[in-house]
């Protein structure tokens, strides 16, 4: 029998609930083609406000005196003529109207979160309903209502959620953040909803059985016939990761590190670190995380670092703003870990790690984790179909939340929104779209805007799983430098804020043939990815979507291997991980060249994994066939 699993929190309305866990999710892709397709910014934010604010009144007329009061308040903020007059001069200056909207409505949010009385505090989230309502508007999303009687699990919720929600059938809330002096709380007790607040980020599946205390702030999970009062004391809290471990817990000022007490890796988890075969062994298969398995190779051989035999060292930032937990977390798990394989040299046995490529979560609906590593890489750029989506935080912190927990503590690697000459976005200016220079990185530093939004959304992220980011298209060592010191400086304000949040490791794209001719000089970055696709046509000089220059293009393999090997030893000189992640590395013709480059982490589209598997287990570690294949 599972043992039933208690988070303790703040109880917020007092009762108990108990249901299906209904996880907080990204709202529905867009119904209208959003924000530019009604004509110029100006006409569409003004059609976006009168949308919301006539759905708010909508939701008024239906219910009480005292909620319909606090739906008032929310009318009055998006009619309020100094709120209307700061967005106009934001769009007379060229902003769009998404981040006009957020320009305005975010300084007054933090302000808020940032007073020390807890009831302005509460206050925030109806500011970031209303901001929210209105992008979705914006976005065309469709608001849809979750199911009844279940418990709603989130960071926090907003009143007009609640209040479209009807709670006749029971169904409670649990919130990692929230307040008891908030107005949903003051709603929940009016209608006897037993809620939870302040609970810190826990790990869950959607439709998991949940109980949520609201008399005594705790949250039970597990199946409904299980004693709470047999739970082991041991085992009443747990990681974002889903083991049994120390829940993470912020400080005063909101980051989120594993407590130091955490438990160590299971020995079960570090035999997925088993290096492939030696030289005239034959290689093992892939156990059920994507790593390559040895039953010949002895316990000893285990290492997290395969060519230099280091210690599982946590990767760590310096003063300039790189990124880490604190010095009290322990070393990676295992899983964690294997995915931090740096470059082995020829020759000596390395460990092999098979990660996937997402574009959009619909990608990993039917797909479960099982033989997978984790996700190499994330194009979150693909994620949001418009300026709009992207302009709103709390949408991509639940884009961001729903792959962590799809992977269920494996590694996430999330590229920051890689825009720019060959990737439009509606809603974007035309110069962005179309100058060639100005994509990536230069587009996110010459559009801070965009970059402080995806930065909190991350951070946000961060501690609900085993989270990295980064960066894209990057060039020159200031650009990485530029980005880390604007996700400390949203850190900072997080922590100011008491938000939760972490600080995530941060790596480039190695893609422009300039920054892996210098890799040395990023030594900030906590480690790199081989970007193929950009990698071939700028060292061919020949577009990746011209079908003309296609042959001009694949030619550029062998230059492309021999830059890998070049890269592969800087970044073993430098202790730093590597992994692949473009179409090259799909492709298991070009497996041979990759091993002997030193790469050992491969990230492939899933159509590609049973391929790569296969060839990858026909092979031992010096790159020579195994015996009896």
């Amino acid at each position: 029998m599972a043992a039933l699993r208690e988070i303790r929190g703040t109880g917020a309305s007092p009762g108990i609930a108990r249901g299906p866990a209904f996880l907080a999710k990204p709202a529905a892709g867009p119904a209208t083609t959003g924000e530019t397709a009604g004509g110029s910014e100006v006409a569409a934010l003004e059609n976006a406000v009168t949308r919301a604010a006539m759905d708010l009144r909508t939701l008024a007329a239906a219910t009480d005196a005292d909620s319909a009061a606090l739906l008032d308040f929310q009318i009055e903020v998006l009619e309020d003529p100094t709120i209307t007059e700061r967005v106009a001069q934001r769009l007379a200056a060229g902003e769009s109207a998404a981040f006009a909207w957020i320009g305005v409505l975010d300084p007054y949010v933090a302000e808020l979160e940032a007073a020390e009385d807890e009831q302005i505090r509460a206050r925030a989230i109806d500011v970031i309903d209303i901001k929210s309502r209105v992008l979705g508007v914006l976005a065309g999303e469709v608001f849809a209502d979750f199911p009844k009687g279940a418990v709603f699990i989130g960071h926090d919720i907003e009143p007009s959620r609640f209040l479209a929600h009807d709670w006749s059938q029971g169904g409670g809330i649990a919130l990692f953040a929230g307040s008891a002096a908030s107005h949903v709380a003051m709603l929940a007790r009016s209608r006897s909803v037993p809620m939870v607040v302040a609970s810190g980020p826990f790990a869950i599946a959607d439709g998991e059985d949940v109980l949520a205390d609201g008399g005594t702030g705790t949250i039970r999970l597990g199946p409904a016939d299980i004693d709470g009062a047999q739970t082991p004391a041991t085992s009443s809290h747990f990681s974002p990761a889903g083991r049994s471990a120390e829940r993470m817990r912020g400080d005063e000022g909101g980051d989120l590190s594993a407590n130091a007490e955490q438990e160590t890796p299971s020995s079960g988890a570090a035999r997925h670190l088993l290096p492939a075969g030696a030289k005239g062994e034959q290689a093992g298969g892939f156990d059920d995380h994507g790593f390559v398995s040895n039953e010949a190779q002895t316990p000893a051989a285990t290492s997290l670092f395969s060519p230099a035999g280091r210690s599982a060292e946590r990767m760590r930032g310096d003063e300039g703003g790189d990124l880490s937990t604190n010095a009290e977390q322990e070393a990676p798990s295992s899983r964690a870990a294997s995915h931090l394989l740096p470059a082995g040299a020829k020759g000596e046995q390395a460990g092999i790690t098979l990660s996937i490529n997402l574009n959009t979560i619909q990608e990993i609906a039917a797909l479960p984790p099982t033989g997978i590593a984790g996700i190499g890489l994330m194009r979150s750029e693909f994620a949001f179909s418009s300026l709009a989506e992207i302009a709103d935080e709390e949408r991509q912190l639940a884009v961001y939340r729903h792959v962590l927990d799809w992977a269920a503590g494996r590694p996430v690697t999330i590229r920051m929104l890689d825009l720019g000459g060959d990737k439009p976005l509606r809603g974007l200016a035309s110069e962005a779209c179309t100058s060639p220079h100005l994509r990536g990185i230069r587009l996110l530093l010459s559009r801070p805007e965009l970059a402080r939004v995806q930065a909190r959304a991350l951070l946000r992220a961060a501690p609900f799983g085993d989270l990295r980011v980064l960066l894209p298209m990057v060039t020159y060592p200031d650009e990485l430098e530029a980005m880390q010191a604007i996700l400390g400086e949203e850190a900072a304000s997080l922590a100011s804020r008491r938000i939760p949040h972490r600080l995530a490791p941060v790596g480039i794209m190695v893609e422009v043939p300039a920054a892996a001719l210098m890799l040395d000089a990023f030594g900030a970055a906590a480690f790199f990815s081989i970007g193929t696709n950009d990698l071939a046509q700028y060292l061919s000089a020949a577009s990746r979507d011209d079908a003309a220059a296609a042959s001009y293009y694949k030619r550029a393999t062998p230059a492309i291997l021999r830059l890998a090997q070049q890269t592969a030893d800087l970044a073993a000189a430098m202790g730093k991980p590597l992994a692949v992640c473009g179409d090259l590395a799909a492709e298991p013709e070009n497996l041979p060249g990759l091993l002997a480059a030193g790469i050992r982490h491969f990230s492939v589209a899933p159509p590609a994994l049973a391929g790569l598997r296969s060839a990858l287990i026909g092979r031992n570690a010096d790159e020579t066939t195994a015996a009896g294949v």
